[in-house]
């Protein structure tokens, strides 16, 4: 399997080193291209219009790994993702996906064109997603894996929306099997689009989980932020007297 592996060091990913060291030369791999020139040496510059990376052999990951941060104002849209020679993922072992304060775009959304295939995938280490103060951003594909996911910064990741830019199918969002944890901020979630494996939820003491007005069924909810906004069915509450949940505007169904 080939690993992309995203930390500071971004550049030794377009420049292997004997490139660096003798001039640009044509070898073998997979290379980031970008999809308009910029004028600077910078490699955030070069990319910010996107870019495209051919070549990808089959299990080719793009990896953010110990602490490496996908970061963007704008959201990240995938496309053409899958190609004859194989399939590019996108992995985070405690990587941060960093979604940053911009006045023309603070409602924006991250989308893949295969959203059927694709997808965040969160192994061991964890995924952390920040959304800036400010920021409703919007997550449309389908978050995996084994790992948890803990939303940080105070603005709203968003849940809610299950689609590809190809088709109008839908399928759940969050399928992850390690827990979510709303540390700070508002996570907004469709209780439909979320994954029996993937109904365990903790919320901060100042943090809100949202429901969106739908309906949460087997959920497994706990910590001391706020509840709000549609019904838990056949929920397990954990209490805690020095850190106790509070509800909102929440109906309860079903045994708790």
């Amino acid at each position: 399997m080939r690993k992309l592996v995203i930390a500071a060091a971004l550049a030794a990913l377009l420049l292997p080193p004997s490139s660096r060291a003798q001039g640009l030369k044509e070898v073998e791999g997979s290379f980031l291209e970008p999809l308009q020139q910029r004028d600077s040496i910078l490699v955030a510059d070069q990319l910010r219009y996107g870019f495209t990376l051919e070549d990808v052999a089959e299990g080719t990951e793009l990896r953010f790994e110990n602490g490496a941060r996908l970061s963007t104002t704008r959201g990240v849209r995938y496309e053409n993702f899958d190609n004859s020679k194989g399939t590019l993922s996108t992995v985070f072992d405690g990587g941060i996906f960093e979604v940053n304060a911009s006045t023309a775009e603070q409602n924006c959304r991250s989308r893949m064109a295969q959203s059927e295939r694709q997808g965040f995938t969160v192994e061991d280490g964890g995924l952390e997603v920040a959304i800036a103060d400010g920021v409703n951003h919007y997550i449309t594909f389908p978050v995996r894996g084994v790992g948890a996911v803990v939303k940080t910064g105070a603005g709203a990741l968003y849940m809610t929306e299950s689609y590809s830019l190809e088709t109008s199918s839908e399928q759940k969002l969050l399928q992850h099997t390690g827990g979510t944890v709303v540390s700070n901020g508002t996570l907004v979630v469709d209780g439909s689009l979320v994954a029996d494996g993937a109904k365990s939820f903790e919320i901060a003491e100042g943090a809100t989980l949202d429901l969106n007005e739908t309906t949460l069924a087997g959920a497994t909810v706990s910590g001391a932020g706020v509840v709000t906004n549609g019904t838990l069915s056949a929920a397990t509450i954990a209490y805690d007297a020095d850190a106790a949940l509070t509800f909102e505007d929440v109906a309860f169904n079903g045994a708790l």
